[in-house]
């Protein structure tokens, strides 16, 4: 492996890191250093950075993302969009970042759930008053 490639593997990886602890700053200098806005984490469960950004409820990050290029058709290794991710934290701002992109409403993830199934569950479980 030739160092150029090995330093940008370090950029994804850190880009990764970054956008699930929600240190945008981090994240805004790795991406102007051409780090890979869609690179896949493939020993942590095949994420990207948005999903984790998503799934952590950091907003402001995923809105870098999103400015960078990030795709919205991104999925868990479960199938779950980045709808189900927000709704699952019953996060009906970070829902609506993504009304008109490529997520859907009506998408089953591996449990064959819609993100609104998703969002139901949560409420009806007691986890959001």
């Amino acid at each position: 492996m030739d160092i150029t490639h090995h330093l940008d593997r370090l950029k994804e990886s850190f880009l990764w890191a970054a956008a699930k602890g929600g240190r945008f700053q981090e994240c805004q200098s790795l991406l102007s250093m051409g780090a890979d806005v869609n690179w896949v984490n493939n020993q942590d469960n095949c994420t990207t950075p948005i999903l984790e950004a998503c799934r952590n409820g950091h907003g402001e990050v995923v809105q870098l993302l999103l400015a960078h290029g990030a795709d919205t058709g991104a999925k868990t290794k479960e199938g779950n969009n980045l709808l189900h991710l927000a709704a699952g934290r019953n996060d009906g701002d970070m829902c609506s970042v993504f009304s008109g992109s490529k997520c859907s409403l009506t998408e089953l993830n591996g449990q064959d759930k819609t993100p609104i199934d998703v969002a139901v569950g949560k409420v009806r479980g007691g986890q959001r008053a």
